[in-house]
């Protein structure tokens, strides 16, 4: 049975207020221009979680919907907390007593939903009470970033495979398929991030030249490349599938509100599923960008590298690719890491290199806040959970 789309809001008074203050925005958006009223339109928006799925299966509809909603708050909080929370913190909230997500939830509303005699499947936006958060997370000495950085513009790239078909040798559609690189970046909860984004199309002038300097790190090419958005803050998200690999390669190249921005690497793709590794690529790159702002706003108060730059190789040991790819987007959002590098990837291993300001010595306290085991293993160190 399908039911038409429910709103539920519990929100507080002063959402009145909001309101008088987003009509304001939206004005000011007709004369400065639409990154204005994104900034500006809700100074506690990284404690939203909009489009958020839930699912839930019981012994009859009203109980499965009632799963779902508290299931989906859960796990929603836990979305805003990791978006907020420096990498370098995870351990101390790992730590706490779990949150119930009912002492933090302002409002919920219900953009679709269907269900059936035995389950309930919906798509919600979750709202969680800034102030009461805030005030939770000092009281526990949990430190937080939720101001906002200045939006950059994304565009999505899709190379073909073999690099010479499609306009320029390259396929960016202003409305993407279903499924497609573009939509992907999409789907994601960009306006809410610390680090926010407004997804864009590849204007025909950019040529397979400008493409091409961008994935080789030219800072020439990511400044022709912003100047065509009129924004310094432009990165350009280009992927390649490579059927031959069975990967997904994937570059950020550009520049965001931390500086220059070069994220290169490569996503295996498991049993052909492209939209999959493709979904993956994208959560994991939201999160360095989102990384690098919380690192510049704690100003290293959760933990830094301190002494000369040193290389350092580390050999990863994981029980899943999704745990992979939490871990290497952990390391990548570390204060002070550089030239990172992923060297090699197997199913339960992977080989990564990269430049720490006092080495793997100082490195190994970091990562011990965070839960991580960093030990030698001759000239290479070993890195796997250690709880």
């Amino acid at each position: 049975m399908v039911h038409n789309p429910t709103i539920h809001t519990f929100a507080r008074n002063r959402h009145v207020m909001a309101l008088f203050g987003l009509l304001a925005c939206l004005l000011l958006a007709l004369v400065w221009g639409p990154s204005v009223a994104l900034a500006q339109a809700n100074p506690d928006r990284a404690f939203t979680v909009s489009n958020y799925p839930v699912f839930a299966t019981a012994q009859d509809a009203v109980t499965a919907k009632r799963i779902a909603l508290k299931e989906g708050q859960d796990a929603a909080l836990r979305s805003v907390l990791k978006r907020i929370v420096p990498v370098t913190a995870y351990a101390r909230l790992r730590a706490l007593p779990e949150m119930a997500a009912s002492r933090f939830i302002e409002g919920m509303s219900v953009k679709s939903e269907r269900n059936s005699s035995t389950e309930y499947i919906a798509t919600m936006d979750f709202t969680f009470s800034a102030e009461t958060l805030r005030k939770h997370l000092r009281s526990v000495g949990v430190p937080f970033v939720d101001t906002q950085a200045e939006p950059a513009i994304l565009v999505p790239i899709t190379l073909q495979a073999g690099g010479g078909q499609g306009a320029n040798g390259v396929r960016a559609t202003p409305k993407p398929d279903l499924g497609s690189w573009g939509d992907t970046w999409k789907s994601l909860d960009l306006a809410n991030s610390v680090a926010p984004l407004r997804v864009a199309a590849l204007r025909p002038a950019i040529g397979a030249d400008v493409i091409t300097r961008l994935r080789e790190r030219d800072t020439r090419a990511a400044q022709d490349f912003s100047a065509k958005y009129g924004s310094s803050q432009t990165i350009a998200a280009i992927s390649q599938y490579d059927r031959a690999a069975g990967k997904l390669h994937v570059v950020l190249s550009g520049r965001d509100a931390v500086g220059a921005v070069y994220l290169k690497r490569s996503y295996p793709v498991l049993d052909g599923d492209v939209a999959y590794a493709q979904d993956y690529a994208a959560a994991v790159s939201q999160g360095i960008l989102e990384g690098r702002w919380k690192a510049v706003r704690s100003k290293g108060s959760v933990g830094g590298g301190t002494g000369p730059n040193e290389p350092v190789s580390i050999e990863v040991y994981f029980g899943s690719p999704a745990q992979w790819y939490d871990i290497e987007g952990q390391l990548r959002a570390l204060p002070g890491i550089s030239d990172f590098r992923t060297e090699g990837v197997s199913a339960r291993s992977a080989d990564i290199a990269f430049n720490y300001p006092g080495g793997g010595a100082r490195l190994r306290g970091v990562l011990a806040q965070q839960g991580f085991s960093l030990t030698p293993a001759g000239q290479r160190w070993v890195l796997q959970k250690s709880f």
